[in-house]
């Protein structure tokens, strides 16, 4: 996967959320995520803006 599929692919998971990364980055600092789905895209993208 090159750095436009990943973004994009990041991208479609937050939409799919509907959530910016800001939010899921402020949830994470928090550790207070709206879903599991939430945490384990944050996992997933190890902290990484898209």
């Amino acid at each position: 996967m090159d750095a436009a599929e990943w973004k994009a692919t990041v991208q479609r998971a937050l939409d799919g959320l509907r959530l910016t990364y800001d939010q899921l980055a402020d949830q994470a600092q928090r550790r207070d995520f709206s879903s599991l789905a939430a945490l384990k895209l944050w996992v997933a993208i190890g902290g990484k803006r898209p």
